[in-house]
């Protein structure tokens, strides 16, 4: 997770789909320039009067031009704002929830670089630094389509994980939408555990994330 002091912005976006954002910063501040593309972070989006509001984890993109919603850590309403026209502020948000409870989040992201990720597209490895047991999936793309994302865990070793070790009955999947979630989950992760996300399928967005909530043990 990566944050940024005093970035702060304006977005018109409607709807359920990713942010796109001013380059124009609040006074005083800066825009999402100052973070790479790939960065995650948490923010916060919230209407002129501010009784409407919602903290996400997303990934900056377009050289601080965009935010994808991935995991919804709190809202005016507990669920993701379908934003209707206006211009509202976006701004860096180191939630609370984050630091105060035992959650951290495995996320994994595809660029079909204008086009649907190819399918057979895989991440790179990555490792658990911490045990625990995931809970919950949120799968978001940049625009409405659809999506089958299939995600494999190993112990650690000397083998990387295969279709083998995939970890879902029912995989994160999109069907004519931006976003979907699956909660009640209960898989057991480890220390060194290694892990591969990789596109089944892909249709119409060319952008895609999955993000794993884990309960730290």
């Amino acid at each position: 997770m990566v944050y940024r002091d005093r970035v702060a912005v304006t977005s018109t976006t409607a709807g359920l789909v990713a942010y796109t954002l001013g380059l124009t910063p609040a006074t005083g501040c800066r825009s999402f320039a100052v973070y790479a593309d790939g960065d995650e972070t948490t923010y916060c989006v919230e209407s002129a009067d501010r009784t409407v509001w919602e903290i996400n984890r997303g990934i900056v993109g377009g050289n601080g031009t965009t935010l994808t919603r991935g995991t919804l850590v709190a809202s005016s309403t507990g669920s993701p704002i379908n934003w209707t026209a206006g211009t509202r502020t976006v701004f860096c948000c180191p939630a609370g929830e984050i630091f105060s409870n035992r959650s951290r989040t495995i996320s994994f992201s595809f660029d079909g670089q204008g086009s649907a990720p190819a399918v057979d597209s895989k991440t790179n490895a990555i490792v658990s630094h911490v045990a625990g047991t995931i809970t919950q999936w949120d799968i978001v793309g940049d625009v409405s389509g659809s999506a089958v994302v299939d995600i494999w865990k190993i112990a650690y070793g000397s083998a990387l994980p295969t279709v083998a070790d995939t970890i879902f009955g029912s995989k994160p999947t999109l069907s004519s939408a931006v976003l979907n979630q699956a909660t009640g989950l209960s898989i057991a992760v480890a220390v060194g555990d290694i892990w591969i996300a990789r596109v089944d399928s892909a249709d119409t967005l060319t952008k895609l994330t999955v993000e794993l909530k884990l309960s730290i043990s």
